[in-house]
């Protein structure tokens, strides 16, 4: 679900194009008009970074639950992953967001597969 509260002045042309959600190569949408709209490769880099990362905590609180059973040690790497998690998908909903935007601000109908 989509929804906007920001205004956007338009003119009454009243301009519609069908789009594909798409996410193969980072494709967020394809429109009818053969515009791609992507996720940008520093946006991709960071995310991946972070799920590397965040991966690298459930290995390591994994290892403590199976050594020790629920310790401080394995609550700070569960607190740790968590927010890592937490952070990755921040950035990619505020980058979906903007990319979305690009889409809706310059159309008045989108149909959307």
């Amino acid at each position: 679900q989509i929804t906007f509260t920001r205004e956007k002045k338009r003119s009454s042309q009243n301009k519609v194009v069908g789009a594909d959600w798409n996410m193969f190569n980072n494709e967020v949408f394809r429109t009818s008009e053969n515009k791609t709209i992507a996720i940008p490769k520093g946006i991709v880099k960071k995310a991946n970074e972070l799920e590397a990362a965040k991966d690298e905590f459930k290995s390591l609180r994994d290892s403590e639950y199976n050594k020790r059973g629920k310790t401080a040690l394995w609550q700070r790497y569960q607190r740790k992953q968590a927010k890592l998690s937490a952070k990755r998908a921040n950035i990619l909903t505020e980058t979906y967001r903007k990319l979305v935007h690009e889409l809706v601000d310059e159309f008045d109908t989108i149909i959307i597969e």
